[in-house]
Order: structure tokens, then C-alpha cells, then sequence
């Protein structure tokens, strides 16, 4: 039951991201330039890490590769901090399952970057944060983060490229309206966890916004 619980809570929360129009996303659907689409020479060397199986649970991240399951320490670890009041322990589940929605930020350059992640401590005790479990972990284009994914796929792939990339996806949906971050998400399902993968149709073209990441 504890575990069915928190499934549902995580779901609950990375759902509502992914249809709503910004969540803990930052950035607007207008912002369409490309300086944060990676080369070939970048794909080429994250692929040599990341395989071509999407199922590894892994993703290069502004040139980090970012492996899932992970602790926040890992985040801190690569200059993520938390933007208003610096969170410093993790109450034990469930007590913390109404605020385990926090946003993250780091400097790039003069651009400040956001992520989303989802925190979980199953301990009986308080802990530190960086020993706290990112059982989601969101990142999306607009906030021009150089994203590649096993196989070379980047915020320029297509729902074709992926679905040729990872073969048909567990789920498909759409978000029923034009004004949301994303009006396309792309479900594939694991053992080891889930991978959505959401698109935005702007000028005609469908292309990636965001990914999000759930350890089971």
C-alpha cells in the first residue's frame, strides 16, 4: 500500500506538468532558437555512454550524464541549489508527499536554469537532503537545456525519430489543447522505470519539449 501510494502521488504531480502550461517549467513556447540543440560531435560522445536503449534510464544534460536512480546529492554535486530557502533535510514519507515537487536551478553562463525533480525519503527519520532519492526528474526546452537521449535524439527529434529510435511507446496521448506546454506525450514503461516524452506543434512543426523521468 506504502508503495502503491507513492506511485500514485509521483504520477499525480509529473502528470499535471507535463499537461499544464508551465508547471515548474520556465520559458515560453515562443522561445524557438537552437544554440541549445546539441552537434554531432556532442551526440557522438554522449551516445558512447548513454547506448541507443532508452530503457538504461539515462540522459546527457548539458553535457553531465545523468543516470537514474539517483540521490539529490548528484544534482548538488553538478551546482543545482535550490532557488528561495535552501532545503536542508527531507522529512520521512508520507509526511513530505505534499510538498515533494521542488524546482532546482543553476547558472549557465549569465542564464539561469530550472529542472523539476521529485523527492522520496522512505526512512523512518529526517534526512539530509542530498541523501534523498529523485524518484522524477523533468527537464524541458524552453529552458534551453542541451538534452540528448540514448541514440542521438535531441529537442529537435521528431515523435517519428523516437518512436524509430524506441519502437512503439507503451501509451500515447494527447493533451487536448494547443495552449499547453506540451499537446503530445509519448509513454514508455520499464522495469527498472518510465520515460515520457512530450511535444509541442509550433509553425507546423511537432518537435521534443520536454522529458521527464520516474524510477519505480
Amino acid at each position: 500500500m506504502k508503495k502503491s501510494k507513492r506511485i500514485l502521488a509521483v504520477l499525480m504531480i509529473a502528470t499535471f506538468c507535463l499537461i499544464g502550461t508551465a508547471c515548474f517549467f520556465g520559458g515560453s513556447a515562443s522561445n524557438t532558437q537552437s544554440s541549445y540543440i546539441a552537434n554531432e560531435e556532442e551526440i557522438a560522445a554522449a551516445v558512447e555512454v548513454l547506448g541507443t536503449e532508452l530503457s538504461v534510464m539515462k540522459v546527457s544534460i548539458d553535457g553531465a550524464i545523468y543516470s537514474f536512480p539517483m540521490n539529490v546529492q548528484f544534482l548538488l554535486d553538478e551546482g543545482w541549489t535550490f532557488p528561495e530557502e535552501i532545503l536542508s533535510e527531507v522529512d520521512p514519507y508520507p509526511a513530505y508527499t505534499e510538498t515533494m515537487g521542488v524546482t532546482m536551478i543553476r547558472m549557465d553562463g549569465e542564464q539561469e536554469k530550472e529542472i523539476s525533480i521529485v523527492l522520496m525519503n522512505e526512512s523512518a527519520e529526517k534526512i539530509p537532503v542530498g541523501e534523498a532519492m529523485v524518484t522524477t526528474y523533468s527537464a524541458d526546452r524552453y529552458q534551453k537545456h542541451k538534452m540528448i537521449l540514448p541514440g542521438g535524439l535531441t529537442w529537435a527529434s521528431s515523435i517519428e525519430d523516437v518512436k524509430a529510435a524506441y519502437g512503439e511507446p507503451t501509451t500515447e496521448g494527447s493533451t487536448g489543447s494547443e495552449d499547453t506546454f506540451m499537446n503530445t506525450i509519448l509513454t514508455y514503461d520499464y522495469d527498472s522505470g518510465s520515460v515520457r516524452i512530450g511535444f509541442k506543434t509550433e509553425n507546423g512543426e511537432t518537435k521534443m519539449t520536454g522529458v521527464t523521468f520516474f524510477n519505480h
